[in-house]
């Protein structure tokens, strides 16, 4: 499928892609946010997760892999629709690639709708969602939506995200 528009077309891979690094944003060091990330002496909960969550979404709009790369595992697997992606540098280089894509996208607004967390223990977890993707490009609304599954990790007291698997609907 393709979003077309008058005078670009935009892939639905790279739109895929695009949802994803939305999805996945953090803080510089040592702010409240972070803290907010660190789960040193705390029990990983349903709750924990889902404000996990919401916080990366919140913080979407940085667009700057410097700023997310503490919330990825250096052994992190990601999978899209144009393919996987192994390890925090193909995953740095698969976002940054997706941010210079999406840079003409106005009004953008990426956000989670439909979370379950389908599982938690003392050091792991893992939720599915649907991914929602709003937007205009040259004056042309989209919405678009997904589903998505997160597995986190607690490494070192900090969540960090192992893998993440982004796909559209089927039709």
């Amino acid at each position: 499928m393709r979003i077309m528009t008058t005078k670009r077309t935009i892939s639905a891979q790279r739109i895929g892609l695009a949802l994803l690094f939305l999805s996945l944003w953090t803080v510089s060091p040592g702010t409240v946010a972070e803290e907010r990330l660190t789960m040193t002496n705390a029990t990983l909960t349903e709750e924990s997760v889902i404000q996990f969550l919401h916080h990366l979404e919140e913080l979407g709009a940085q667009k700057n892999f410097d700023v997310v790369e503490a919330m990825i595992h250096d052994d992190a697997f990601f999978r899209f629709t144009d393919g996987d992606f192994i390890g925090k540098p193909a995953v740095r280089t698969a976002f940054e690639k997706t941010w210079q894509g999406s840079a003409k996208v106005q009004n953008e607004r990426f956000f989670l709708t439909e979370i379950q967390v389908l599982s938690v223990d003392a050091s792991s977890a893992t939720a599915t969602y649907t991914w929602n993707w709003e937007g205009s490009v040259e004056g042309h609304a989209f919405q678009i939506k997904g589903r998505g599954t997160r597995v986190l990790v607690l490494t070192d007291g900090r969540l960090q995200i192992i893998h993440e698997h982004l796909s559209r609907f089927p039709k």
